[in-house]
């Protein structure tokens, strides 16, 4: 592999770099980040997605690691120190099984020969099979296969080659697959975000599914950015901060409980400007205050500026004596921006807070 080619296969793996060295993302596993390598197997691809970089159709070079290639060089990064973990996507290189099974064969290889025992996440590929669903599981840490779009119909508008069920009956599988060897694998997926002219609420609304169908550990929004040579080359990019606002949604989802009917849209869409959560809080609560020293911890938690922590803190706190001050209530958590719903003892003090 030379030095275009490793390049190539990182830049398309599309991540934020981090300098010095622009291959390296993050990922988080547990409560910590680490340096992560993402990287693509392949950039060719039989499918022709409208929107990708690596399309069959785009005119750009062509290159592929093999598996030796591809476990060596991560590990003489990682025998370095630049990097913890690896995340290895692909394009599709004549058909679905094969490329995988390169894949696997070069997480093997890290695995077995190399000894490498950290973080891996690995893509799966669309019409993967069974025997290599069961090989990645045992393998990974975290397996994903991307379903682009939330809908049947949005992914026929971006990505006619594949099939929604297809995708969807994959992450099944998957899930099924670690559930019945108890395994800890996490499993994700991703959407490209504005690509089919989808909604939020369409996309939280398929988010929400998927976390009780598969109890999906967290959910990728990567905002759609228009690539040369491709059919969507005119769209407009879309905003990073739509793409943050619907990581807030997923966690307030998957920690609090929340529906996408709870949030507060306009026309479909979370507002850009504003946390989600202070939109379910002025959707339920309207101009109300509530007081942190009788409010139950189930509407505590809604506080813009409070989370969970901090509300069963504050519980905890109550069953003693009370909250007396602002100072004791940041003390224990509480963001500034809280002050402007709450009362504390029947006095807000939002406007102190500003000085």
């Amino acid at each position: 592999m030379n030095d275009e080619g490793f390049k190539t296969l990182v830049s398309l793996a599309e991540f934020e770099g981090t300098d010095p060295f622009e291959f390296i993302s993050s990922a988080r596993c547990g409560s910590r980040k680490m340096p992560v390598f993402k990287v693509l197997f392949t950039n060719f691809c039989e499918k022709n997605c409208l929107y990708c970089a690596n399309r069959r159709d785009r005119d750009v070079k062509r290159f592929s690691f093999t598996p030796e290639g591809l476990a060596k060089t991560f590990y003489e990064l990682y025998t370095k120190g630049y990097v913890e973990g690896i995340f290895i996507s692909s394009g599709i290189h004549h058909n679905s099984l094969k490329t995988m099974e390169k894949i696997l064969d070069a997480a093997e290889i890290l695995r077995k020969k190399y000894k490498y025992t950290g973080f891996m996440h690995l893509k799966l590929l669309p019409g993967v099979d069974t025997p290599s669903i069961e090989r990645a599981v045992e393998l990974a840490d975290r397996v994903s296969i991307n379903l682009e779009a939330p809908s049947h119909q949005r992914l026929l508008g971006i990505a006619g080659e594949k099939k929604f069920g297809g995708l969807f009956n994959v992450l099944k599988n998957a899930h099924e697959t670690r559930s019945k060897k108890e395994k800890r694998t996490g499993l994700c997926t991703q959407f490209v975000v504005g690509a089919s002219g989808e909604s939020d609420f369409e996309i939280l609304k398929t988010t929400l599914l998927l976390r009780r169908a598969f109890q999906l550990q967290r959910v990728y929004y990567s905002a759609f950015y228009p690539v040369p040579q491709t059919p969507l080359e005119n769209l407009k990019r879309v905003s990073k901060r739509r793409e943050l606002r619907l990581y807030q949604a997923f966690y307030l989802i998957k920690n609090y409980g929340v529906k996408p009917e709870d949030f507060l849209f306009e026309n479909g869409f979370l507002k850009e400007e504003a946390d989600p959560k202070e939109g379910i809080f002025k959707k339920i609560f309207g101009d109300r205050l509530i007081e942190v020293n009788r409010a139950p911890r189930e509407i505590l938690v809604l506080i813009p500026g409070i989370g969970i922590k901090t509300a069963k803190r504050i519980v905890e706190i109550r069953r003693e004596s009370k909250i007396k001050s602002v100072d004791q209530l940041l003390k224990i958590g509480a963001n500034k921006k809280s002050l402007k719903y709450i009362l504390i003892d029947g006095k807000n003090y939002a406007m102190n807070s500003l000085f």
